[in-house]
């Protein structure tokens, strides 16, 4: 039996998780989920759902720190579950070109047979300019990289910023589909249409990027039961992420509980907040990303009980 690998690529809140809630219910054959966090303490594997297996790896990124962890993980979920698909969800800030690396070696040790299937990497087209800026090689890796390239977070762009975007995006990888039109607006059987039709294309291999690890540019930690909040507090939050004052926060992702004793799971990135509500119990928590963090500000504003860091 081939497991066809399949990895959902993108930077800190370009929208992968809510890619894999689409598209998962659709899937032909069993599916199981490999989640990576970058820091110790996930928050996606209470939000997925729908029963499928899902192991997170933490505590780094995959191109670095856990490959092996990434390897085992690979070889338990073939092993124990059988699947058709193997959906891999690297930290924002993993390097794509070496999880593929990753992928192909474990191919070609013949010790079962699995095939790199689909590339995807989800560009958040508002915050595109910054990340490129920012972070240079390490950002276009994931680019490069890809088989096709969906935009996220595209409302609110004229057309002259989204063409302009795809221009700079065909540079960097002129031989990735990039799909213009918002995907998010779909059901997941008609991406996995997208993504199915460009199947038979055949890209070249990445040229290898000399890359800065995701460990030395951003630092991470988690607020452990934070306060309870009111839908009210939910909408001062952006404002309070912005604040230069608590460092340049590219991502925070968190469950808290509401003061009517429901739960919500928020998303937010300096170009798009959002949040829901849980039909399932889960541990309140929230996970900052970012770079010169003001911990004890951000920390106090939370009313943090408990904090685990990784630096």
């Amino acid at each position: 039996m081939i497991t066809e690998i399949n990895i959902i690529s993108g930077f800190l809140g370009a929208g992968k998780t809510t890619f894999l809630k689409k598209i998962i219910p659709h899937i032909e054959g069993k599916a199981a989920i490999i989640e990576n966090e970058f820091g110790d303490t996930g928050i996606d594997g209470d939000v997925i759902g729908n029963g499928v297996p899902l192991r997170e790896i933490s505590a780094g990124c995959i191109c670095c720190s856990v490959a092996d962890d990434l390897r085992s993980t690979i070889k338990e979920l073939v092993y124990e579950y059988g699947p058709d698909h193997i959906f891999i969800e690297p930290s924002g800030v993993g390097a794509l070109s070496e999880i593929i690396k990753v992928c192909r070696n474990m191919s070609e040790t013949g010790e079962f047979i699995i095939n790199i299937s689909r590339i995807i990497t989800i560009v958040d087209a508002g915050a595109f300019e910054d990340c490129l800026e920012s972070f240079g090689s390490f950002y276009q890796d994931q680019i490069k990289s890809a088989h096709i390239i969906f935009l996220s977070h595209i409302s609110g762009l004229s057309i002259h910023e989204i063409d302009s975007t795809i221009c700079k995006l065909e540079l960097i990888n002129p031989y990735a589909v990039i799909y213009k039109d918002d995907w998010n607006a779909m059901n997941g059987d008609q991406i996995l249409g997208i993504v199915d039709s460009c199947n038979a294309l055949k890209y070249p291999d990445s040229d290898h990027l000399n890359l800065l690890s995701a460990e030395q540019m951003l630092s991470t930690f988690c607020v452990q039961n934070p306060k309870v909040h009111s839908e009210c507090e939910l909408g001062n939050i952006p404002g309070f992420l912005k604040d230069k004052s608590n460092g340049e926060i590219y991502r925070v992702k968190g469950i808290v509980t509401l003061n009517d004793c429901r739960l919500i799971h928020f998303n937010f990135t300096p170009y798009d907040f959002s949040w829901e509500y849980l039909e399932e119990e889960s541990e309140p928590r929230i996970v900052i990303i970012g770079k010169n963090l003001n911990i004890t500000n951000i920390a106090n504003y939370f009313s943090l009980r408990k904090m685990e860091g990784l630096l």
